[in-house]
């Protein structure tokens, strides 16, 4: 619970989530792109690491790049994965847009802290996504459906939005993000 009253003044803030969304990454230095609001594994088509097609398009709007990358790695994966993987996917990802569009100049640090910015938001969703799915597969597990499956999926989706709060809580332990912390 410690690090959840932690959070609590950033992830309970209106006007933080509205500067996440809208001008964090300007103030970074990033440019706005088209953001597809619901970047997660069900709006995907495609096969063998080919992605055909992103469905769902209704929640577009102009933002912030590590938006969609957030949603995706945060709902996409277990956390032992996400943690593992984030100190290398930033680089990634900078080439993969650097190699569609030559002259843009981002940077790592840009990308990682509007990631994290981004990830503060994200985890309100997730928290929303995570309570209404655990109240339903108890529900399930109740009425003896699949009881094991839906056990191991509702532990599942706890432990990974418990993970993504204790990380929140990291981040702002690291003194890095003082000046947000402050600001807000």
């Amino acid at each position: 619970m410690n690090d959840m009253n932690k959070i609590m003044f950033l992830v309970g803030n209106k006007d933080y989530h509205i500067w996440a969304y809208q001008n964090a990454h300007k103030e970074l230095g990033l440019p706005n792109v088209l953001v597809h609001g619901d970047l997660w594994n069900s709006n995907k088509n495609g096969s063998d690491n080919k992605i055909l097609a992103l469905v769902d398009w209704q929640l577009v709007y102009e933002g912030s790049s590590a938006a969609d990358l957030v949603r995706y790695i945060v709902r996409g994966t277990e956390a032992s994965v996400r943690r593992k993987t984030e100190p290398t996917f930033f680089s990634f990802y900078i080439k993969c847009i650097c190699d569609l569009i030559p002259n843009l100049e981002i940077y790592e640090s840009q990308i990682r802290k509007a990631y994290i910015y981004s990830f503060i938001s994200e985890f309100v969703e997730l928290l929303v996504i995570t309570v209404n799915n655990a109240k339903s597969l108890q529900h399930s597990i109740n009425n003896d459906e699949n009881v094991q499956v839906n056990l191991n999926l509702k532990q599942k989706i706890i432990c990974r939005t418990i993970s993504a709060m204790e990380d929140i809580s990291k981040f702002i332990d690291s003194g890095e993000f003082e000046d947000v912390v402050k600001r807000f």
